[in-house]
C-alpha cells in the first residue's frame, strides 16, 4: 500500500477521513484536524450498534489496527492505493 498517496489524500478531504460500507456495515477512517499525529478507525456493524473506535498515533500503527481487524477496510484501501511497483 502507498501509505503517502494515502495520508495526502486523507489530509485532502474536507473531514479528514473516508467512509467504506459493505454489507458488515460502515467503517470510518481518518485523522484529526487538531492532532495531526493522530490516526482513528471505526467500524458500526448496524444502524442501533455502538461505534467501535480505535485511535493511534502514526499513520503506520493504524494500518496495523485496520489489517488485523478489518481486512475488508484493508483490502479496499490496497486496492485505491496501491503499493508503487518501480519503488
Amino acid at each position: 500500500m502507498d501509505l503517502e498517496r494515502l495520508e495526502q489524500w486523507v489530509l485532502r478531504c474536507p473531514l479528514q477521513e473516508l467512509t467504506f460500507r459493505d454489507a458488515s456495515g460502515v467503517y470510518v477512517f481518518g485523522t484529526f484536524h487538531s492532532r495531526p499525529a493522530w490516526w482513528f478507525v471505526g467500524y458500526k456493524s448496524g444502524e442501533r450498534s455502538a461505534w467501535t473506535v480505535y485511535e493511534v498515533r502514526g499513520l503506520t500503527q493504524v494500518i496495523q489496527v485496520i489489517e488485523q481487524r478489518y481486512p475488508a477496510l484493508y483490502a479496499w484501501l490496497v486496492g485505491l492505493f496501491p503499493a508503487d511497483e518501480m519503488g
